[in-house]
């Protein structure tokens, strides 16, 4: 009997001891899985990988505007200075109290021709936007004179028409793709001054005359790309941020007609150019 109690106790001592080392077995492979998680670093990778391409973006904009180019040049009237003053006829009051200059043909003393345009005319790829345009989109009628004589004004873009005036003016423009604008604008003491926007919808020259003074013009350039400039008293002008390439650039003027030039501009550099026009044969 007592041979058979010892057997029995032996038994469930060796049972005990097998469920003990099944036990420990079975919970190695939770304990691998927990330290999976937790050195787990997928997630800090992925945010690691967004911050680094963010970043590669910014320089890649940089690295392209620090790659553009400047052209920097003169339009030359052969003719030399030429400063006439208009014929005030009417509204002398308003119009006539300083000297009008004929601004259809202006210099300086070394020929330096004002308000020429001279834009690119070829194709320009990843260039600025139009927003960039070098204008304040506006032209004020002061002492009866269209100010600027020449604006710039992109397709889409809107341009503010002012009477400064104590008198009335009348604005009408000529053009072949745009609409017309005709608006009256009457000057009424104590009151804010007429002002009308307007847009267009072609790119051309748009002529811009008052029917009620003769001598009063303008010329609106509409355009499709930034990349246009007018030429200043001394006939300098400069178009910036010109991606590199071989352009036609060309330049307009009202009397003495357009003409073309080619141009090529490199990274980081200025290319200098000059248009020189025949002088004018009376």
């Amino acid at each position: 009997m007592k041979l058979i109690s010892s057997f029995v106790i032996l038994l469930m001592f060796s049972s005990f001891s097998c469920k003990a080392q099944q036990t420990t077995a079975t919970t190695l492979p939770v304990k691998e899985k927990t330290n999976t998680v937790i050195t787990q670093t997928e997630p800090s990778s992925i945010i690691e990988e967004a911050s680094v391409t963010t970043d590669s973006e910014v320089s890649n904009e940089d690295i392209q505007e620090e790659t553009t180019g400047t052209i920097r040049g003169k339009v030359v009237y052969g003719g030399g200075e030429v400063r006439k003053v208009l014929n005030v006829i009417k509204d002398e009051n308003t119009c006539g109290m300083e000297d009008l200059i004929d601004e259809s043909l202006l210099t300086d003393k070394d020929g330096g021709l004002n308000w020429a345009v001279v834009s690119i005319s070829s194709e320009i790829e990843n260039g600025k936007s139009l927003d960039k345009l070098p204008s304040d989109r506006k032209l004020d009628q002061t002492t009866c004179v269209y100010t600027p004589h020449v604006v710039l004004v992109g397709v889409g873009q809107e341009l503010t028409i002012n009477n400064m005036d104590h008198t009335l003016h009348n604005v009408r423009t000529a053009s072949f793709m745009n609409d017309v604008v005709n608006k009256v604008q009457i000057y009424i003491p104590n009151m804010p001054h007429p002002s009308d926007k307007t847009t267009f919808t072609e790119p051309e020259v748009v002529d811009v005359v008052c029917d009620v003074h003769g001598w009063m013009k303008a010329y609106v350039h509409v355009v499709e790309h930034a990349y246009n400039a007018v030429s200043g008293d001394n006939g300098n002008f400069e178009l910036t941020e010109v991606p590199p390439g071989k352009y036609t650039l060309k330049v307009w003027h009202e009397k003495l007609g357009e003409m073309e030039q080619q141009i090529e501009v490199l990274p980081n550099e200025t290319a200098d150019i000059t248009f020189t026009y025949k002088e004018l044969k009376e």
